[in-house]
């Protein structure tokens, strides 16, 4: 019953193209990313879906570099990309993560893992943004590889191509969903990386958590924004 994050990423971001890449601490930030996901207790591998793009190609030494798979398929068909990457992993259960968001938990992902597994075969799709209670940038996913499969056959819009879960979620007759909740309203913090201010945000909390301790939490990430409030207005106009 192997369970596989699937980390998807590209470098042609249309608002902040390389963001990826982008250093903070001299570290690119999909690297704090995979840093935070090897602490997943509650998953067996982790992979990373970019692009046949020349431009992926930091993305692809990176991942390398740091004892991590890579499958590099279409830029169009995200859908498909992802599929081909959890087929080729032989996944039973498909975490799904996005690389712009670097400040990932590791117990928050466990606790979605482990609530997905508790209530299968019940749920074909498990969330924790639905009930927008996390911060943005603290999202996930996890889905059945059947799911997935079923939507790669059968979605047939660009938006379901591109979207990848977009085809479960509108189907909830076929696939039944759950979602898990943080326990506390902070939806207004922006903490994935779309923009040039997101990228200041997330500078600041990293450099005032990771030399102190690189494995902080969310709830330590919180806790240093309620110190500086202000820092929230970096971005809150986004």
């Amino acid at each position: 019953m192997t369970t596989a994050i699937i980390v998807q990423a590209r470098m042609n971001s249309s608002r902040l193209p390389g963001k990826v890449m982008m250093p903070i601490l001299g570290l690119p930030l999909l690297e704090f990313l995979i840093e935070r996901l090897k602490r997943v207790s509650q998953a067996d591998l982790i992979c990373v879906a970019c692009t046949t793009n020349l431009a992926d190609e930091p993305i692809v030494n990176l991942s390398q570099t740091l004892g991590v798979a890579v499958y590099r398929g279409s830029e169009e068909d995200a859908l498909a990309r992802y599929f081909e990457a959890a087929q080729t992993l032989r996944a039973v259960n498909v975490v799904r993560v996005t690389a712009d968001s670097p400040l990932l938990d590791p117990a928050e992902l466990d606790r979605l893992i482990l609530f997905y597994r508790s209530n299968s075969p019940k749920f074909a799709y498990v969330d924790n943004a639905s009930n927008h209670t996390y911060p943005l940038g603290m999202q996930a996913e996890v889905f059945s590889m059947s799911a997935l499969s079923t939507a790669r056959n059968e979605a047939s819009t660009a938006y379901d191509r591109e979207h990848l879960t977009s085809f479960i979620i509108r189907n909830p007759g076929r696939f039944k969903a759950g979602n898990v909740a943080f326990g506390q309203d902070k939806s207004c913090y922006q903490l994935a990386v779309d923009t040039a201010e997101d990228f200041e945000l997330i500078t600041k909390i990293i450099t005032g958590l990771y030399p102190v301790n690189p494995e902080f939490s969310i709830r330590d990430v919180l806790d240093l924004l309620a110190r500086n409030p202000e820092w929230g207005k970096v971005n809150s106009h986004i």
